[in-house]
């Protein structure tokens, strides 16, 4: 069974609201769910609940065409073909390195053998109402959990069955170090106080009377603060290509899109915000030196905000020239003793001829 979600040009806006969807997959082993969800609030939309077998995961696939250069809106035609794994999953030497939450298990059968799969087709309205129709018509488990948590932060789990619990189980760490901890004593009417004390995938797998499972992953992170260093650090050392680089001064990815700048943008911002960066005048300097020698060469014929040059054939985008705006006013933002190229006071003068052109 498949299910896709077609992206496609079309003016008729009504028409592309109601019959486009978004597919929602929620993997386990014996309770896979799909949430297909039109674009419109005022239809009805699609769930798959799966009664019996064993679901491996859900396969994604995706293909389309870049129309940017058309100037049509999604610039994106294509497909994303959702696939039920019911064995195996990837060809051999393809799967993912990291990847020890979702079985690739194939399935060997005798003469005469048989294997089942049953899923079932409902509507539903709202992500409530999805959950509700599983658990009333389907006899599904219901797991509320918080998606993402930091490390040392306490998050409560609740499980809602019909079936007695019997086991949960946590799995988390690198692939060649994964640990195991029971947690089934800490269970109390339903609900878990859990707090994971390292980063990473963390997958609960909760085991029910007759033998079948359900499970969910959640992420832990590290602090903000911890995750925003890290995030500087890795750009700071291996996106910025310096004085001696295939593309001088530049930031990879490269991208003709004023949305590429972000990375420069957050490094400057995170350097504002918080004194404690390592090396953060080094990681402003380099963030000046590809705004002067980079950016601004590249954007504009001959480094003149007002002529933008034009990198998407015969025009540009007006749009972009926000982004190369911030850019220059958060460096007017830094300290005089943080720069080597200009001023702040002549970075601030960057940022408005560019408001103005």
């Amino acid at each position: 069974m498949s299910l896709a979600y077609v992206m496609f040009r079309d003016k008729n806006v009504r028409r592309n609201a109601e019959q486009s969807a978004a597919v929602f997959p929620s993997i386990s082993p014996n309770y896979t769910k799909l949430a297909v969800v039109r674009r419109t609030a005022e239809m009805k939309n699609l769930g798959v609940y799966q009664l019996s077998g064993t679901v491996r995961s859900v396969g994604t696939y995706c293909e389309y065409t870049n129309r940017f250069f058309e100037n049509v809106s999604p610039s994106l035609d294509g497909l994303l073909f959702h696939q039920l794994v019911l064995a195996g999953g990837y060809p051999q030497g393809t799967a993912p390195y990291n990847d020890w939450i979702y079985s690739r298990a194939g399935i060997n059968l005798g003469p005469g053998e048989q294997c089942e799969w049953q899923f079932a087709m409902c509507e539903f309205s709202q992500q409530a109402d999805f959950y509700r129709t599983g658990r009333a018509q389907f006899n599904h488990p219901q797991i509320s959990f918080t998606p993402m948590v930091a490390v040392g932060q306490p998050q409560l789990v609740t499980i809602t069955s019909s079936q007695p619990i019997v086991k949960v189980t946590i799995k988390d760490g690198p692939k060649a170090r994964l640990t195991t901890v029971d947690v089934t004593d800490q269970l109390a009417g339903g609900q878990l106080k859990l707090t994971a004390q390292q980063p990473g995938e963390h997958q609960l797998i909760v085991q029910f009377a007759d033998d079948s499972e359900d499970m969910v992953v959640y992420n832990v992170m590290s602090s903000v603060q911890e995750t925003l260093h890290d995030r500087v650090a890795y750009l700071g050392k291996h996106s910025y290509a310096g004085a001696t680089g295939a593309h001088p001064y530049s930031f990879a990815p490269l991208s003709n899109q004023g949305e590429s700048l972000g990375k420069l943008n957050f490094i400057l911002q995170e350097c504002l915000l918080d004194d404690q960066i390592p090396d953060r005048d080094r990681q402003v300097q380099q963030v000046e030196a590809s705004a002067v020698n980079y950016v601004r060469p590249k954007l504009f014929v001959g480094g003149d905000f007002f002529k933008p040059a034009k990198l998407y054939g015969d025009f540009y985008r007006v749009m972009d020239l926000e982004y190369i705006t911030h850019l220059f006013y958060l460096l007017s933002k830094c300290p005089a003793h943080s720069l080597r190229l200009n001023s702040p006071a002549d970075y601030l003068k960057w940022a408005r001829s560019l408001m103005s052109a």
